[in-house]
């Protein structure tokens, strides 16, 4: 009986702990940018799991703090709200075209009249643009030409062998 309510009293402790530990939320937490994709919009989502009216600040730090380019820096939760998306892109202007970078972009969840606690999350943006990786432009046009070459020499393959198919039935009959 004392091993029970030890159990469930531990569990109420978990839950009401964890309760307070998963106030806010981002996904994903690692986003990985190849030459290929320095053109695009990166979204990410901020989750509200205690669904209370708050406000988060949104800002960047690392060696891409300069270089990412937020749609906004603050978002406003209202306590029906579980969630919020902003983008982001990269500044291709200022990049350094040979070397990998990091960065990350901090979601912060402002302070209010309640409470002096601060709670962050942080999202990692990983910039390989190095010459080791296996996706700079030139290698991707290439690899692109030769499979498209690959393709039109299978279809040719594939309509001669029809074409015998179809001569050799008319010699057999």
């Amino acid at each position: 009986m004392k091993n029970k309510l030890k159990k469930i009293s531990m569990i109420l402790i978990l839950v009401l702990t964890l309760q307070n530990i998963l106030a806010l939320g981002i996904s994903p937490g690692r986003i990985t940018v190849t030459p290929d994709r320095l053109d695009e919009n990166f979204n990410i989502t901020v989750f509200n799991s205690e669904h209370k009216e708050t406000d988060i600040l949104i800002s960047c730090r690392g060696d891409l703090k300069e270089k990412i380019i937020l749609s906004k820096n603050k978002i406003h939760f209202l306590s029906n709200q579980s969630s919020k998306v902003f983008s982001f892109r990269l500044d291709i202007k200022k990049m350094n075209k040979s070397k990998d970078s990091q960065g990350e972009i901090i979601i912060n969840e402002l302070n209010n009249a309640k409470s002096n606690v601060r709670l962050a999350v942080t999202t990692q943006i990983i910039l390989k643009l190095s010459d080791s990786s296996n996706f700079t432009k030139e290698k991707i046009k290439k690899k692109t030409t030769l499979n498209n070459a690959l393709i039109l020499n299978s279809l040719i393959i594939i309509v001669l062998l029809i074409i015998l198919f179809i001569i050799s039935k008319k010699f057999i009959h």
